[in-house]
């Protein structure tokens, strides 16, 4: 079949634009149920562009962490709230499969959003 112009139509393998989508995960938590902090975790393949957003609603750390095999993490950037705030960035070049947003203040309201892309 030929489109509007006379080209061939071609059809991309839908397996293969699933891997050009961002795959996300979130996760909130309210202060009168934060007794353990929140960690939120993305299994995000060969993305390697992390875009990430947090919330808290008092003074905290969240650390973002990379792993190989979702087990043992490994420190990539943290970020400190003196009080109640939030926060976005983009981190590009990851390479390992595992990304994930740890929150261990408890006692305060805590949002938290992965996204990987390519």
């Amino acid at each position: 079949p030929l489109d509007e112009y006379g080209r061939v139509k071609v059809s991309t393998p839908s397996e293969l634009l699933n891997e050009f989508k961002p795959v996300s995960n979130s996760g909130s938590i309210t202060a009168t149920n934060n007794t353990a902090g929140l960690v939120v975790m993305l299994f995000k393949s060969g993305r390697p562009n992390v875009s990430l957003y947090y919330k808290l609603g008092g003074a905290g750390t969240v650390y973002l962490e990379a792993s190989l095999d979702g087990v043992t993490w490994r420190p990539v950037k943290t970020y400190t709230l003196s009080a109640s705030g939030e926060g976005f960035d983009v981190v590009q070049g990851i390479a390992h499969p595992y990304v994930r947003l740890n929150c261990p203040t408890t006692g305060i309201d805590i949002t938290l959003e992965l996204v990987a892309s390519r």
